[in-house]
């Protein structure tokens, strides 16, 4: 009697367990409302909010479908200057590793 009333125990903990394992695996598959992907057949990074894409960054710029707001000044650097800069970013990132 102990084993079978152990037996039905384990059982039913292994299904449990199996079933909340599943429902894991669903939710992960599922894409988070927030996030960016790659387009690599256009060249582009998609940025995704509530399931909706909100802006593109291509080679060409960035395109954005709603308002921008910032603090500050946005300054115009030029192609030389945006080369330099991510030129100096990749060296400290190099100095870090």
């Amino acid at each position: 009697m102990r084993f079978v009333l152990l037996s039905l125990i384990c059982l039913s903990a292994f299904t449990t367990a199996s079933a909340s394992a599943q429902n894991t695996d669903e939710a992960s598959s599922a894409p988070w409302p927030v996030r960016i992907e790659t387009d690599q057949t256009g060249g582009a990074f998609v940025f995704i909010v509530d399931d909706q894409p909100v802006a593109v960054l291509d080679k060409s710029g960035l395109i954005v479908t709603g308002d921008i707001a910032y603090v500050g000044t946005l300054a115009d650097i030029g192609p030389d200057g945006v080369i330099d800069r991510l030129s100096a970013s990749a060296e400290a990132e190099a100095a870090d590793d």
